[in-house]
C-alpha cells in the first residue's frame, strides 16, 4: 500500500501514468469503432454518423491532443505542469472521464506547493492555443450531449 501511495505522489510516475492512459484509452476506442464498423459491414464514415459515437470519437481525439500537450510541457517546470493538470482535471470532468479526472488529480497534487514561475518558452503559445482549442471543443461536446439528452 505504501508503494502505491509513493507512486501517486511521485511527479514522474503520475505524469507517465496520465500520459499513457491518454494514449491507450483513445486507441482502444478507435479499435472498438473500427471493429464495430467491420462487424456491421458499414463504412467507418457511416458508423461515425451516429451522434453519440461521433461525440465520443471527438472526445478520444481531444484526449490524444491532451497527451501531446502533456508531452510538450515536459521541460516547462512544475508550476506550468500544475496549471495544466488543473485544466486537464476540469476538462476530463466535463467530458465524463472519471479515471482521467483521478489521474489528473494525482498529477496535479504531486506538483502542489511549488513556487510560481511563468511559462517563458516559445511553446507557451502552442500550449495556450491547444488548451483553447480543447476548451472550445469541450463546450461544443457538452452542448451536443445536452441537446441529445433533451431530444
Amino acid at each position: 500500500m505504501n508503494s502505491i501511495l509513493y507512486r501517486l505522489n511521485d511527479p514522474d510516475s503520475t505524469k507517465k501514468y496520465l500520459f499513457w492512459y491518454w494514449i491507450i484509452s483513445p486507441l482502444c476506442y478507435f479499435l472498438y469503432t473500427f471493429l464495430l464498423s467491420s462487424q456491421t459491414q458499414l463504412p467507418l464514415e457511416e458508423v461515425l454518423n451516429a451522434p453519440l459515437i461521433a461525440l465520443t470519437f471527438l472526445i478520444a481525439c481531444m484526449t490524444i491532443l491532451l497527451a501531446g500537450l502533456l508531452n510538450l510541457i515536459k521541460d516547462e517546470g512544475d508550476y506550468v505542469e500544475r496549471n495544466f493538470g488543473i485544466f486537464a482535471m476540469v476538462q476530463q470532468l466535463l467530458v465524463g472521464n472519471l479515471l482521467g479526472v483521478l489521474l489528473a488529480f494525482f498529477f496535479t497534487r504531486s506538483r502542489w506547493g511549488v513556487p510560481s514561475a511563468a511559462c517563458s518558452t516559445p511553446q507557451r503559445w502552442i500550449l495556450w492555443g491547444g488548451m483553447a482549442l480543447i476548451s472550445v471543443l469541450t463546450v461544443l461536446v457538452m452542448i451536443s450531449y445536452w441537446n441529445l439528452s433533451m431530444a
